[in-house]
């Protein structure tokens, strides 16, 4: 990826790399340039992102350490979701380095590029599974809170990382780096059974996971707070609990915002990678489209790393031991029940 350049021309594979085969070699007909609007878009974003990005994920980490003797099994999920966060704004610096000064190290790039990938699938699928246990909680709250459930959870982040893992080793052979002519830009598309698995299980299947739980979640709420409205309505009541009303409330705009986080941050990316298989698989290729769906996707590629600091924003929300360690001045007054979120 080359950020600061005007134009380049695809260059040759990495040395020792085999040569392309010609049934493989479909855009490289077409000269791949960046366009000074996307340039300055990756300028103006990146380093932004990668302070606030790390800053933000190393304090999470830093409260959840604090906290370790109280943690819940939402604490497990963001402790994974913060690690593969972290990972992905270290690998982010990687890239700007490689923007300037192209690396020449042919594995490395090729771990890299898996790193990148396997921990933004590792985030989805945590985010993911966040969004399943606050359902979980809200729908069945005794069974949420049995005894188990820190084990359930880092069960589950086990399993997630299998399963990335599963993915990167069969497709291991995609990602060798005779595929690549620089270190995070390959000199061929995704095989369509390698692009399937990632649009499906990566995006897919969690972003109708995550409407089906957050759609149930937020109505469960609305519902719950409806229901002591009309109690507090009725004559001797007492005072009751507005508080409670209020968590009820914040709880749906969380829900609802880590959902358009989701959709805003992970969309784009998908949408862009399938664009541009498409173009790719045309012949003849249409070289002003390739270079503007490549232009495209680079911006979407930065747009999906924005989800690395926005995650950690949202820990504030999800988790009120996190306020409290991260402003004990302004402690709030909470319910004694808490819906982890």
């Amino acid at each position: 990826m080359y950020v600061f350049g005007n134009e380049v021309n695809p260059p040759l594979p990495y040395q020792g790399a085999t040569a392309m085969s010609s049934n493989h070699s479909n855009h490289s007909n077409c000269p791949v340039y960046i366009s000074d609007e996307v340039r300055n878009f990756q300028t103006f974003l990146i380093v932004p992102v990668f302070l606030a990005g790390l800053g933000l994920n190393l304090a999470a980490l830093l409260v959840f350490y604090r906290q370790r003797s109280v943690w819940t099994d939402t604490h497990v999920y963001m402790v994974n979701l913060a690690l593969a966060d972290t990972t992905l704004v270290v690998l982010l610096l990687v890239r700007l380095y490689d923007s300037i000064h192209e690396l020449q190290a042919p594995r490395l790039c090729s771990l890299l590029v898996v790193l990148h990938y396997a921990n933004m699938y590792g985030s989805i699928f945590t985010v993911t599974a966040i969004s399943v246990q606050r359902f979980l909680a809200v729908r069945f709250p005794y069974y949420a809170r049995r005894a188990g459930s820190k084990k359930r959870a880092a069960c589950v982040c086990v399993v997630i990382w299998l399963v990335i893992a599963g993915v990167c080793l069969v497709f291991r052979e995609d990602n060798a780096p005779e595929n690549w002519h620089t270190c995070f830009e390959r000199n061929q598309p995704l095989p369509l059974d390698f692009l399937m698995s990632l649009e499906l299980l990566g995006y897919v299947v969690p972003l109708l996971t995550m409407l089906l739980c957050s759609s149930q979640t937020i109505y469960i709420l609305l519902r719950t707070s409806r229901e002591n409205a009309r109690s507090q309505a009725l004559p001797g009541a007492g005072a009751g609990s507005p508080p409670r009303m209020q968590d009820h409330r914040r709880s749906v705009a969380v829900v609802g915002a880590n959902l358009a986080v989701f959709v805003v941050c992970f969309t784009p990316i998908h949408a862009a990678l399938l664009l541009r298989y498409l173009e790719t698989s045309r012949d003849p290729q249409d070289c002003r489209r390739y270079v503007l769906l490549h232009n495209v996707y680079l911006v979407t590629e930065l747009v999906a790393t924005t989800n690395c600091f926005l995650d950690a924003v949202g820990y504030y929300f999800l988790c009120r031991d996190f306020r409290k360690e991260l402003l004990p001045v302004r402690r709030t007054q909470v319910e004694s029940q808490e819906y982890s979120l």
